[in-house]
């Protein structure tokens, strides 16, 4: 998985990442991603998808675009308690949505918030937990990629939350 991000990203960095656009229906590819992830971390990851949201629209790679999902997922998993909350969600505006990944776990300080979208930096690299903090630099390059943001919201001891935001489609 380290070599597939790392090469993912190295593809993305010089510009010959074959982009395989379609157009994606958020309800039913966001609740099988994030009940394949919960089933693969053992623990149910909740969904809310607002009716209004189920059939959204967004185009743009779903290889890619499942990756930097998946990246908040495994980020979540990986930095909050076995038993803390980690919830997904989805918002719309006018031409937008937003994908939101909460967890409950230790917290970004204010000032590596920036620093965590960083890929020649690693937040805390003493720590046990697998890494090369490749995660997070990646899903803000498919993100931007799909003309989208990711934006990050957290407070150290109470959980982030990261919104994955795309435009949909016409």
């Amino acid at each position: 998985m380290l070599l597939d991000q790392w090469l993912v990203a190295n593809r993305l960095a010089l510009g010959n990442l074959d982009v395989h656009p379609a157009t994606l229906t958020l309800g039913p590819w966001l609740s099988a991603l994030v009940q394949s992830r919960g089933a693969a971390a053992g623990r149910p990851i909740p969904l809310y998808i607002p009716p209004s949201a189920a059939a959204a629209k967004i185009d743009g790679d779903l290889q890619l675009l499942s990756t930097a999902v998946l990246q908040l997922l495994d980020n979540a998993l990986k930095y909050s308690p076995r038993d803390g909350a980690i919830q997904v969600g989805v918002f719309l505006t006018d031409q937008e949505a937003g994908i939101r990944v909460t967890d409950t776990g230790i917290g970004i300080a204010p000032q590596d918030q920036e620093l965590i979208f960083d890929r020649s930096l690693r937040l805390n690299p003493e720590t046990s937990l697998p890494g090369m903090g490749l995660g997070l630099p990646l899903a803000r390059d498919i993100a931007q990629l799909h003309g989208g943001r990711i934006e990050v919201v957290s407070t150290p001891g109470q959980g982030s939350t990261f919104t994955l935001w795309l435009s949909l489609a016409p």
